[in-house]
């Protein structure tokens, strides 16, 4: 499995370090903005589910503490039409403690469709 490392810049006071295997933000057809992300989570499941209800996820993973906003670049779907993401955010022990939902419409890679979930 390929593990990018990316610097990310986060809406706290600087940057952290993470390492997720999205796709390149340039490749990509759908941005989703994660916010609420609690100060103990340590790792994001990001499931994009389409009308067909085929399923594809990213799984960032980040320091405690050191992101409470994430910009991530998920694959297209594939079918245009609704989708929804769902994310989940956990701690180092593995407990869920947190979950929010986006839900989009796919219709085509251009332009980009942009989602934002805050995490509850």
């Amino acid at each position: 499995m390929r593990t990018l490392l990316l610097a990310l810049l986060v809406f706290t006071a600087g940057t952290a370090g993470c390492s997720y295997d999205d796709v390149s933000p340039t490749a990509a057809p759908i941005q989703l903005l994660v916010n609420g992300i609690p100060a103990t989570a340590v790792r994001l499941d990001a499931t994009l589910v389409d009308a067909t209800l085929g399923s594809q996820s990213v799984h960032p993973q980040f320091g405690a503490g050191t992101a409470s906003s994430l910009s991530l670049s998920l694959p297209p779907p594939s079918t245009t039409g609704p989708f929804v993401v769902n994310v989940q955010a956990f701690d180092a022990a593995g407990t869920q403690i947190a979950s929010g939902t986006a839900n989009g419409t796919y219709s085509g890679p251009t332009p980009p469709t942009s989602l934002q979930v805050t995490l509850r």
